[in-house]
């Protein structure tokens, strides 16, 4: 950016987990969202994070069908939704994003009424894998909405939390090393056959 001379605008909310020292940036002009304004302000929380939320979900409901289609329980890793993310951005829409942006006031010269980024799952489907229970696949991305994402701590707390993630953390590591095991060139190269027969069969864009 700085080589090709360009200027960027990055609007942010006032979020505890923001830095507000941005003396260091030479190209990126930082502006704040009034206070309280972030539900009318803010095109990611108009559309933009709920479009990926839902493919991201849409996502673990099929990867969930496929395990109990084989009796298992499904067990995501950290890089597993990782890559779950990567493919729902990727199918984020143009139009889903400037709508977004034109919400809230931005002139955007091409938008549209609708986002056209309604992500459907199947009836059939999600009962399986919500197990009769009584929500929607609407109310499933939702579920997370008001979660704490950001806090501050202070320093005892800080060094209390490392003790106990500390104490309770061996076991974890020692379960997440054995599901992070790097498989042989045989198994991989098995496994890519098998994911091209199903593309191939059942004529699906496989993102994840």
């Amino acid at each position: 950016m700085g080589a090709r001379n360009r200027k960027v605008v990055l609007f942010m909310d006032k979020c505890p987990a923001h830095p507000t020292n941005l003396g260091f940036l030479q190209n990126v002009k930082v502006h704040f969202f009034p206070a309280h304004c972030t539900s009318r302000l803010q095109p990611m929380v108009l559309g933009i994070i709920h479009s990926l939320k839902s493919k991201y979900q849409k996502a673990l409901v099929l990867k969930a069908l496929a395990f109990i289609g084989r009796n298992e329980v499904l067990k995501l890793n950290i890089l597993q939704a990782m890559h779950f993310l990567t493919g729902a951005w990727k199918m984020a829409t143009k139009e889903t994003i400037s709508n977004c942006f034109h919400k809230v006031g931005f002139n955007v010269m091409s938008s549209h009424d609708k986002d056209g980024d309604e992500v459907v799952v199947d009836m059939h489907d999600w009962v399986q894998v919500s197990n009769n229970f009584p929500i929607t696949f609407n109310e499933f991305v939702a579920c997370d909405d008001n979660s704490i994402t950001t806090c501050i701590q202070v320093v005892e707390e800080i060094c209390k939390d490392e003790v106990k993630q500390n104490d309770e953390g061996i076991e974890e590591d020692n379960v997440r090393d054995e599901e992070m095991q790097t498989p042989s060139f045989s198994e991989a190269i098995a496994s890519i056959d098998i994911v091209r027969r199903v593309v191939t069969a059942f004529k699906v864009d496989c993102h994840c």
